[in-house]
Protein backbone atom coordinates (compact mmCIF):
# COMPACT_ATOMS: atom_id res chain seq x y z
CA UNK A 1 0.00 0.00 0.00
CA UNK A 2 2.97 2.35 0.51
CA UNK A 3 3.77 1.99 -3.19
CA UNK A 4 0.17 2.81 -4.07
CA UNK A 5 0.30 5.86 -1.80
CA UNK A 6 3.45 7.12 -3.53
CA UNK A 7 1.81 6.65 -6.93
CA UNK A 8 -1.26 8.62 -5.79
CA UNK A 9 0.94 11.46 -4.50
CA UNK A 10 2.45 11.71 -7.96
CA UNK A 11 -1.00 12.66 -9.28
CA UNK A 12 -0.74 16.01 -7.46
CA UNK A 13 1.81 17.13 -10.03
CA UNK A 14 -0.26 16.17 -13.09
CA UNK A 15 -2.20 19.21 -14.39
CA UNK A 16 -5.00 17.10 -15.89
CA UNK A 17 -5.85 15.54 -12.51
CA UNK A 18 -8.44 17.42 -10.45
CA UNK A 19 -9.04 16.79 -6.77
CA UNK A 20 -12.46 16.46 -5.24
CA UNK A 21 -13.65 19.99 -4.26
CA UNK A 22 -13.74 19.04 -0.57
CA UNK A 23 -10.31 17.37 -0.71
CA UNK A 24 -8.23 19.79 -2.81
CA UNK A 25 -6.90 21.96 0.03
CA UNK A 26 -5.57 18.94 1.92
CA UNK A 27 -4.79 16.96 -1.26
CA UNK A 28 -6.71 13.92 -0.04
CA UNK A 29 -7.12 11.19 -2.64
CA UNK A 30 -7.44 8.00 -0.60
CA UNK A 31 -8.78 6.77 2.71
CA UNK A 32 -8.29 3.20 3.85
CA UNK A 33 -9.61 1.09 6.70
CA UNK A 34 -8.74 -2.61 7.02
CA UNK A 35 -9.34 -4.03 3.54
CA UNK A 36 -11.61 -1.18 2.39
CA UNK A 37 -10.34 1.58 0.10
CA UNK A 38 -12.03 4.90 -0.75
CA UNK A 39 -10.70 7.02 -3.63
CA UNK A 40 -11.70 10.64 -4.31
CA UNK A 41 -11.38 12.91 -7.33
CA UNK A 42 -13.30 15.40 -9.45
CA UNK A 43 -16.13 13.86 -11.45
CA UNK A 44 -14.55 14.27 -14.89
CA UNK A 45 -13.42 11.49 -17.21
CA UNK A 46 -9.82 12.72 -17.32
CA UNK A 47 -9.30 12.53 -13.55
CA UNK A 48 -11.07 9.17 -13.39
CA UNK A 49 -8.79 7.68 -16.04
CA UNK A 50 -5.62 8.92 -14.32
CA UNK A 51 -6.80 7.55 -10.96
CA UNK A 52 -7.86 4.22 -12.45
CA UNK A 53 -4.60 3.79 -14.39
CA UNK A 54 -2.69 4.49 -11.20
CA UNK A 55 -4.58 1.68 -9.51
CA UNK A 56 -3.91 -0.68 -12.44
CA UNK A 57 -0.17 -0.06 -12.07
CA UNK A 58 -0.47 -0.95 -8.40
CA UNK A 59 -2.40 -4.11 -9.31
CA UNK A 60 0.34 -5.27 -11.70
CA UNK A 61 3.03 -4.70 -9.07
CA UNK A 62 1.16 -6.27 -6.12
CA UNK A 63 -1.18 -8.80 -7.75
CA UNK A 64 -4.16 -7.24 -5.98
CA UNK A 65 -7.10 -6.63 -8.29
CA UNK A 66 -10.33 -4.74 -7.90
CA UNK A 67 -13.52 -6.73 -7.36
CA UNK A 68 -15.91 -4.78 -9.56
CA UNK A 69 -18.95 -6.68 -8.27
CA UNK A 70 -18.29 -5.46 -4.73
CA UNK A 71 -17.17 -1.94 -5.70
CA UNK A 72 -19.32 1.14 -6.26
CA UNK A 73 -18.85 4.68 -7.51
CA UNK A 74 -20.76 7.60 -6.00
CA UNK A 75 -21.45 10.86 -7.81
CA UNK A 76 -22.25 14.33 -6.56
CA UNK A 77 -22.97 17.27 -8.85
CA UNK A 78 -22.00 15.31 -11.99
CA UNK A 79 -24.11 15.50 -15.14
CA UNK A 80 -25.98 12.43 -16.30
CA UNK A 81 -24.00 12.16 -19.56
CA UNK A 82 -20.69 12.35 -17.71
CA UNK A 83 -21.88 9.68 -15.28
CA UNK A 84 -22.72 7.36 -18.19
CA UNK A 85 -19.25 7.86 -19.72
CA UNK A 86 -17.50 7.15 -16.41
CA UNK A 87 -19.60 4.05 -15.68
CA UNK A 88 -18.95 2.69 -19.16
CA UNK A 89 -15.19 3.22 -18.76
CA UNK A 90 -14.91 1.69 -15.27
CA UNK A 91 -17.48 -1.08 -15.51
CA UNK A 92 -18.39 -0.48 -11.86
CA UNK A 93 -21.93 -0.19 -10.53
CA UNK A 94 -23.31 3.16 -9.45
CA UNK A 95 -23.86 3.51 -5.71
CA UNK A 96 -26.62 5.45 -3.99
CA UNK A 97 -26.67 6.97 -0.51
CA UNK A 98 -27.33 5.94 2.14
CA UNK A 99 -25.13 2.87 2.29
CA UNK A 100 -24.22 0.87 5.37
CA UNK A 101 -20.62 0.81 6.56
CA UNK A 102 -19.35 -0.54 9.88
CA UNK A 103 -22.95 -1.17 10.94
CA UNK A 104 -24.24 2.39 10.48
CA UNK A 105 -25.63 4.29 7.47
CA UNK A 106 -23.38 6.74 5.61
CA UNK A 107 -25.54 9.80 5.05
CA UNK A 108 -25.30 13.57 4.79
CA UNK A 109 -28.92 14.30 5.64
CA UNK A 110 -30.86 13.74 8.82
CA UNK A 111 -31.01 10.11 9.88
CA UNK A 112 -34.52 8.74 9.43
CA UNK A 113 -36.64 6.05 11.04
CA UNK A 114 -36.12 3.73 8.09
CA UNK A 115 -32.34 4.03 8.34
CA UNK A 116 -32.48 3.19 12.05
CA UNK A 117 -34.64 0.12 11.49
CA UNK A 118 -31.66 -2.23 11.83
CA UNK A 119 -30.99 -0.78 15.29
CA UNK A 120 -34.60 -1.39 16.32
CA UNK A 121 -34.47 -4.92 14.87
CA UNK A 122 -31.41 -5.75 16.98
CA UNK A 123 -33.15 -4.57 20.14
CA UNK A 124 -36.32 -6.52 19.38
CA UNK A 125 -34.24 -9.59 18.48
CA UNK A 126 -32.62 -9.65 21.91
CA UNK A 127 -35.96 -9.19 23.65
CA UNK A 128 -37.77 -11.92 21.70
CA UNK A 129 -35.09 -14.55 22.31
CA UNK A 130 -36.31 -17.45 24.43
CA UNK A 131 -33.73 -16.79 27.17
CA UNK A 132 -35.01 -13.23 27.72
CA UNK A 133 -38.56 -14.50 28.27
CA UNK A 134 -37.41 -16.50 31.32
CA UNK A 135 -35.97 -13.48 33.16
CA UNK A 136 -37.47 -11.90 36.26
CA UNK A 137 -38.02 -8.16 36.72
CA UNK A 138 -34.48 -7.57 37.93
CA UNK A 139 -33.07 -9.83 35.20
CA UNK A 140 -34.85 -7.84 32.50
CA UNK A 141 -33.66 -4.61 34.12
CA UNK A 142 -30.06 -5.84 33.99
CA UNK A 143 -30.47 -6.88 30.35
CA UNK A 144 -31.75 -3.39 29.50
CA UNK A 145 -28.90 -1.65 31.36
CA UNK A 146 -26.15 -3.79 29.86
CA UNK A 147 -27.00 -5.46 26.56
CA UNK A 148 -29.83 -3.42 25.05
CA UNK A 149 -28.36 0.01 25.76
CA UNK A 150 -24.90 -1.08 24.64
CA UNK A 151 -26.40 -1.77 21.19
CA UNK A 152 -27.52 1.83 20.74
CA UNK A 153 -24.47 3.51 22.35
CA UNK A 154 -22.41 2.80 19.22
CA UNK A 155 -24.93 4.72 17.11
CA UNK A 156 -25.23 7.49 19.72
CA UNK A 157 -21.52 8.33 19.44
CA UNK A 158 -21.88 8.88 15.69
CA UNK A 159 -25.34 10.44 15.18
CA UNK A 160 -27.74 12.61 17.07
CA UNK A 161 -30.60 10.12 17.11
CA UNK A 162 -34.00 11.69 16.32
CA UNK A 163 -36.36 12.01 19.26
CA UNK A 164 -38.74 9.55 17.60
CA UNK A 165 -35.99 6.91 17.69
CA UNK A 166 -35.04 7.54 21.33
CA UNK A 167 -38.71 7.50 22.35
CA UNK A 168 -39.23 4.26 20.43
CA UNK A 169 -36.20 2.61 22.05
CA UNK A 170 -37.39 3.70 25.49
CA UNK A 171 -40.91 2.41 24.75
CA UNK A 172 -39.51 -0.99 23.69
CA UNK A 173 -37.36 -1.24 26.83
CA UNK A 174 -40.21 -0.06 29.05
CA UNK A 175 -42.62 -2.63 27.64
CA UNK A 176 -40.03 -5.38 27.95
CA UNK A 177 -39.30 -4.49 31.57
CA UNK A 178 -42.90 -4.43 32.77
CA UNK A 179 -44.71 -6.81 30.39
CA UNK A 180 -41.89 -9.14 29.20
CA UNK A 181 -42.97 -8.43 25.62
CA UNK A 182 -41.72 -6.40 22.66
CA UNK A 183 -45.20 -5.07 21.83
CA UNK A 184 -45.27 -1.46 23.00
CA UNK A 185 -47.57 -1.03 25.98
CA UNK A 186 -48.22 1.82 28.41
CA UNK A 187 -48.58 -0.59 31.34
CA UNK A 188 -45.88 0.24 33.87
CA UNK A 189 -45.49 0.01 37.63
CA UNK A 190 -43.15 3.00 37.58
CA UNK A 191 -42.88 5.87 35.11
CA UNK A 192 -39.86 5.62 32.80
CA UNK A 193 -38.62 9.04 33.95
CA UNK A 194 -38.55 7.64 37.47
CA UNK A 195 -36.82 4.44 36.33
CA UNK A 196 -34.01 6.56 34.84
CA UNK A 197 -33.41 8.43 38.10
CA UNK A 198 -30.57 7.35 40.46
CA UNK A 199 -31.25 4.85 43.22
CA UNK A 200 -30.87 7.60 45.79
CA UNK A 201 -33.83 9.36 44.12
CA UNK A 202 -35.98 6.22 44.16
CA UNK A 203 -35.23 5.01 40.62
CA UNK A 204 -33.19 2.20 39.08
CA UNK A 205 -30.39 4.31 37.52
CA UNK A 206 -31.21 3.38 33.92
CA UNK A 207 -29.54 5.44 31.20
CA UNK A 208 -31.53 8.33 29.73
CA UNK A 209 -30.86 7.69 26.03
CA UNK A 210 -31.54 11.26 24.88
CA UNK A 211 -29.18 12.86 27.40
CA UNK A 212 -26.51 10.20 26.90
CA UNK A 213 -26.68 10.82 23.14
CA UNK A 214 -26.05 14.53 23.71
CA UNK A 215 -23.10 13.76 26.00
CA UNK A 216 -21.62 11.31 23.46
CA UNK A 217 -21.86 13.81 20.58
CA UNK A 218 -20.25 16.42 22.85
CA UNK A 219 -17.11 14.27 22.82
CA UNK A 220 -16.77 14.89 19.06
CA UNK A 221 -17.05 18.64 19.65
CA UNK A 222 -14.40 18.37 22.37
CA UNK A 223 -12.10 16.57 19.93
CA UNK A 224 -12.52 19.36 17.38
CA UNK A 225 -11.55 21.90 20.05
CA UNK A 226 -8.51 20.05 21.41
CA UNK A 227 -7.28 17.40 18.98
CA UNK A 228 -5.39 18.45 15.86
CA UNK A 229 -3.54 15.25 14.97
CA UNK A 230 -6.54 13.40 13.49
CA UNK A 231 -7.26 13.66 9.78
CA UNK A 232 -11.01 14.22 10.08
CA UNK A 233 -10.48 17.05 12.60
CA UNK A 234 -7.92 18.70 10.34
CA UNK A 235 -10.44 18.42 7.50
CA UNK A 236 -13.19 20.03 9.61
CA UNK A 237 -10.90 22.94 10.52
CA UNK A 238 -9.82 23.35 6.91
CA UNK A 239 -13.31 23.51 5.37
CA UNK A 240 -15.62 24.64 8.18
CA UNK A 241 -13.83 26.28 11.09
CA UNK A 242 -11.34 28.23 8.92
CA UNK A 243 -9.33 29.76 11.80
CA UNK A 244 -12.50 31.05 13.47
CA UNK A 245 -13.23 30.68 17.17
CA UNK A 246 -14.93 27.29 17.55
CA UNK A 247 -17.33 28.68 20.16
CA UNK A 248 -18.68 31.25 17.69
CA UNK A 249 -18.85 29.14 14.52
CA UNK A 250 -22.30 28.58 13.01
CA UNK A 251 -22.58 26.12 10.14
CA UNK A 252 -25.44 26.71 7.73
CA UNK A 253 -24.14 24.95 4.60
CA UNK A 254 -22.56 21.91 6.25
CA UNK A 255 -24.04 18.43 6.50
CA UNK A 256 -26.63 17.63 9.15
CA UNK A 257 -24.13 15.62 11.21
CA UNK A 258 -21.55 18.42 11.27
CA UNK A 259 -24.18 20.97 12.31
CA UNK A 260 -25.20 18.74 15.20
CA UNK A 261 -21.59 18.28 16.35
CA UNK A 262 -20.87 22.03 16.31
CA UNK A 263 -24.20 22.70 18.05
CA UNK A 264 -23.02 20.44 20.88
CA UNK A 265 -21.43 23.49 22.51
CA UNK A 266 -24.93 24.12 23.90
CA UNK A 267 -24.57 20.88 25.86
CA UNK A 268 -21.41 22.17 27.52
CA UNK A 269 -23.12 25.44 28.35
CA UNK A 270 -26.05 23.52 29.85
CA UNK A 271 -23.54 21.51 31.91
CA UNK A 272 -21.96 24.73 33.20
CA UNK A 273 -18.77 24.77 31.08
CA UNK A 274 -17.30 27.48 28.88
CA UNK A 275 -14.56 27.33 26.24
CA UNK A 276 -11.70 27.74 28.75
CA UNK A 277 -13.10 24.95 30.94
CA UNK A 278 -13.24 22.73 27.88
CA UNK A 279 -9.65 23.50 26.92
CA UNK A 280 -8.45 22.62 30.42
CA UNK A 281 -10.14 19.21 30.45
CA UNK A 282 -7.46 16.51 30.51
CA UNK A 283 -9.76 13.54 29.96
CA UNK A 284 -13.23 13.91 28.52
CA UNK A 285 -15.79 11.64 30.19
CA UNK A 286 -19.16 11.01 28.55
CA UNK A 287 -20.45 9.76 31.90
CA UNK A 288 -19.41 12.98 33.65
CA UNK A 289 -21.13 15.22 31.08
CA UNK A 290 -24.20 12.97 31.22
CA UNK A 291 -24.41 13.45 34.99
CA UNK A 292 -24.04 17.19 34.58
CA UNK A 293 -26.84 17.30 32.01
CA UNK A 294 -29.10 15.20 34.23
CA UNK A 295 -28.72 17.70 37.06
CA UNK A 296 -29.54 17.10 40.70
CA UNK A 297 -32.40 14.97 41.98
CA UNK A 298 -34.22 15.21 45.27
CA UNK A 299 -33.13 12.22 47.32
CA UNK A 300 -35.71 9.98 48.94
CA UNK A 301 -35.54 9.50 52.69
CA UNK A 302 -35.26 5.70 52.37
CA UNK A 303 -32.28 5.75 49.98
CA UNK A 304 -30.03 3.93 52.49
CA UNK A 305 -32.28 0.89 52.23
CA UNK A 306 -31.51 0.35 48.54
CA UNK A 307 -28.11 2.02 48.09
CA UNK A 308 -26.32 0.21 50.92
CA UNK A 309 -28.19 -3.07 50.75
CA UNK A 310 -26.17 -6.26 50.19
CA UNK A 311 -29.30 -8.34 49.74
CA UNK A 312 -30.47 -10.21 46.65
CA UNK A 313 -31.08 -7.84 43.69
CA UNK A 314 -34.61 -9.22 43.33
CA UNK A 315 -35.40 -8.19 46.93
CA UNK A 316 -33.98 -4.70 46.39
CA UNK A 317 -36.04 -4.32 43.21
CA UNK A 318 -39.26 -5.24 45.02
CA UNK A 319 -38.32 -3.05 47.98
CA UNK A 320 -37.95 -0.07 45.63
CA UNK A 321 -41.38 -0.74 44.13
CA UNK A 322 -42.99 -1.06 47.55
CA UNK A 323 -41.31 2.12 48.84
CA UNK A 324 -42.67 3.96 45.79
CA UNK A 325 -46.11 2.43 46.41
CA UNK A 326 -46.19 0.67 43.05
CA UNK A 327 -47.07 -2.98 43.71
CA UNK A 328 -49.92 -4.76 41.93
CA UNK A 329 -52.17 -4.77 44.97
CA UNK A 330 -55.92 -5.09 44.58
CA UNK A 331 -56.66 -1.52 45.64
CA UNK A 332 -54.43 -0.26 42.78
CA UNK A 333 -56.04 -2.66 40.30
CA UNK A 334 -59.43 -1.20 41.22
CA UNK A 335 -58.17 2.31 40.40
CA UNK A 336 -57.25 1.02 36.92
CA UNK A 337 -60.80 -0.23 36.45
CA UNK A 338 -59.99 -3.92 36.99
CA UNK A 339 -62.83 -5.47 38.98
CA UNK A 340 -61.71 -8.19 41.41
CA UNK A 341 -62.39 -9.41 44.93
CA UNK A 342 -60.78 -6.79 47.17
CA UNK A 343 -60.32 -9.06 50.18
CA UNK A 344 -56.87 -10.17 51.24
CA UNK A 345 -56.23 -13.72 50.06
CA UNK A 346 -54.19 -14.50 53.19
CA UNK A 347 -56.56 -13.51 55.99
CA UNK A 348 -59.78 -12.64 54.05
CA UNK A 349 -60.56 -10.12 56.82
CA UNK A 350 -59.82 -6.79 55.07
CA UNK A 351 -59.21 -5.26 51.66
CA UNK A 352 -55.77 -5.81 50.18
CA UNK A 353 -53.34 -2.88 50.09
CA UNK A 354 -49.63 -2.41 50.65
CA UNK A 355 -50.26 -1.27 54.22
CA UNK A 356 -52.45 -4.28 54.97
CA UNK A 357 -50.37 -6.82 53.08
CA UNK A 358 -47.14 -6.06 54.93
CA UNK A 359 -48.27 -4.94 58.39
CA UNK A 360 -52.02 -5.08 59.19
CA UNK A 361 -52.70 -8.63 58.04
CA UNK A 362 -52.68 -10.92 61.09
CA UNK A 363 -50.22 -13.30 59.46
CA UNK A 364 -47.86 -10.46 58.48
CA UNK A 365 -48.17 -8.96 62.00
CA UNK A 366 -47.27 -12.30 63.60
CA UNK A 367 -44.29 -12.64 61.28
CA UNK A 368 -43.08 -9.15 62.25
CA UNK A 369 -43.41 -9.94 65.96
CA UNK A 370 -41.28 -13.05 65.65
CA UNK A 371 -38.65 -11.27 63.53
CA UNK A 372 -38.39 -8.38 66.02
CA UNK A 373 -38.12 -10.83 68.89
CA UNK A 374 -35.45 -12.81 67.03
CA UNK A 375 -33.43 -9.60 66.62
CA UNK A 376 -33.90 -8.60 70.26
CA UNK A 377 -36.01 -5.54 69.43
CA UNK A 378 -38.84 -4.71 71.77
CA UNK A 379 -41.39 -2.35 70.24
CA UNK A 380 -44.77 -2.24 68.57
CA UNK A 381 -45.36 -2.83 64.86
CA UNK A 382 -45.88 0.41 62.90
CA UNK A 383 -47.29 1.20 59.47
CA UNK A 384 -45.27 1.28 56.25
CA UNK A 385 -44.26 4.97 56.40
CA UNK A 386 -43.40 4.72 60.12
CA UNK A 387 -41.32 1.61 59.55
CA UNK A 388 -39.35 3.37 56.81
CA UNK A 389 -38.60 6.27 59.14
CA UNK A 390 -37.53 3.79 61.86
CA UNK A 391 -35.12 2.05 59.47
CA UNK A 392 -33.69 5.39 58.31
CA UNK A 393 -32.76 6.27 61.87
Amino acid sequence: MKYFTRRLKALHHIPDFNHHPKCANMQIIQLGFADDLLLFCMGDIGSIKLLYNCFLEFSKASGLEINKKKSSIFFGGVSHDMQEDILEFLGIQKGEFPVRYMGVPLISNRVSLVQCQSLIDKLVGRITSWTAKLLSYVGRLQLIKSVLFSIQTYWSQIFMLPKKITKLIEAICRSFLWTRDNNISKKALLAWEKVCQPRSAGGFNVMDIGLWNKAAISKQFCNICKEKNKLWIQWVHCYYIKNKHIWEVQLNQASWIMRKIVKAKENFEAAGYNYEDLRQMHDFSIKHIDHKLRGDFSKVSWRKLVCNNAGCPRWIFMLTLVANGRLYTKDRLLKWGIETDQRCLVCTQANESIQHLFFECQYAAELWKRMLKWQGISRNIYGWSEELKWVEN
